[in-house]
C-alpha cells in the first residue's frame, strides 16, 4: 500500500488514491482526547502476548465494534480506538513486532483517527478489503505460515467476524492455521490497573453529572430526548464519551410501575436463602 505524503499531494486531493491514502496532514490539530498513557498500553501488550506466547499465537486478530456488549472489543483496549463506520474493525497484532489498526475509512477520517489511538500503523480497509490488508501485512512481516488466531469481536453474543472477512483470510493465507480464540481478552482486562481506575472513577463522575443533568431539567411537558440531550452535554462537555443512554419516565403522581398489578420486586433472603416476592 503506497502513502502520499501531504506536500506531495495536497493539490491533486480529487484523485481518490492520493486522498484515501494521504498521510501527515496539517489537520485536526484540535483532535485531542484523554487516552492512556504509553506505559499502560505498554503494559497491555506486555499482558496480550504472554497470553499469545501461552496459546501458541504468532498473530492476534483483536477486532471491535459499536455494540455496546463489548464496546470496541479488544480492539479498543489495545488501539483506543472505537468507530460507527465498520460493524467489525480490527487490530493485527504479531507477537514479535508492532501492530496495525486497520481502519474502515481513509482521507480526512484516517487522518484525525491517527492522532487520537496508540498504535503508529494505520491503515484503511480500502473500502471494507479489511481481511486483505491484514493479510498482506501478515506476510509484510513473513508470518505467511504463522499460526493466527481470531478473538471475540462481542464478547456477550460471542460473535466473531463477518464470514466473508474470515473465508478471504483463509484463502489468502493458505499456508497459516487460523483459529477462533473465545474469550481471550476478559482475565486480562477484568483487574483494573491504577491508571485504568483513575478513569472508571471519572466515568463514575460523568454519571453523576449526568443524573443531575437530568434531575435539574425534569418538569412537566419536558420530553425524554431532550432529558438525554442534557444527560449527553454533561458527559460530553467534561471529554467523555457516549454509549447508550436508556431514560424511562413515568409520571410520580400515577406512576405506572408501581400501580401495575403485575408488578413485583424479587428480594432474597439471607435467613432462608430464597427469593421472595414482594
Amino acid at each position: 500500500m503506497k502513502s502520499f505524503d501531504f506536500a506531495q499531494a495536497h493539490d491533486r486531493l480529487d484523485v481518490r488514491e492520493k486522498y484515501f491514502n494521504i498521510v501527515n496532514t496539517p489537520w485536526y490539530p484540535g483532535a485531542t482526547y484523554a487516552k492512556f498513557s504509553d506505559a499502560e498500553y505498554a503494559r497491555r501488550y506486555q499482558l496480550t502476548r504472554a497470553k499469545m506466547t501461552r496459546l501458541g499465537l504468532d498473530v492476534l486478530i483483536a477486532p471491535g465494534g459499536p455494540h455496546h456488549w463489548s464496546f470496541g472489543g479488544g480492539m479498543l483496549w489495545l488501539s483506543g480506538h472505537w468507530c460507527w463506520h465498520g460493524m467489525v474493525e480490527y487490530l493485527v497484532i504479531p507477537r514479535e513486532s508492532e501492530p496495525t489498526l486497520i481502519y474502515s475509512q481513509g482521507g480526512a477520517h484516517i487522518e484525525a483517527t491517527r492522532r487520537a489511538v496508540y498504535p503508529r500503523d494505520v491503515r484503511t480497509s480500502r473500502g471494507g478489503q479489511f481481511a486483505q490488508v491484514a493479510a498482506e501485512f501478515i506476510r509484510e512481516r513473513g508470518l505467511d505460515r504463522a499460526r493466527v488466531g481470531i478473538a471475540e469481536a462481542d464478547w456477550n453474543f460471542h460473535e466473531y467476524i463477518p464470514v466473508n472477512q474470515f473465508e478471504i483470510l483463509q484463502a489468502s493465507l493458505p499456508n497459516a492455521p487460523i483459529e477462533l480464540v473465545p474469550d481471550f481478552f476478559h482475565e486480562l482486562m477484568y483487574l483494573k490497573s491504577p491508571e485504568e481506575q483513575i478513569f472508571v472513577e471519572k466515568a463514575g463522575e460523568l454519571c453523576v453529572k449526568a443524573l443531575e443533568a437530568i434531575r435539574d431539567r425534569a418538569r412537566p411537558g419536558v420530553t425524554e430526548y431532550q432529558l438525554k440531550a442534557s444527560a449527553t452535554k454533561a458527559i460530553m462537555d467534561q471529554d467523555g464519551q457516549i454509549d447508550f443512554l436508556i431514560i424511562g419516565s413515568t409520571p410520580m403522581n400515577t406512576n405506572r410501575l408501581t400501580a401495575s398489578k403485575n408488578f413485583s420486586i424479587k428480594l432474597f433472603c439471607p435467613d432462608t436463602k430464597r427469593w421472595k416476592r414482594n
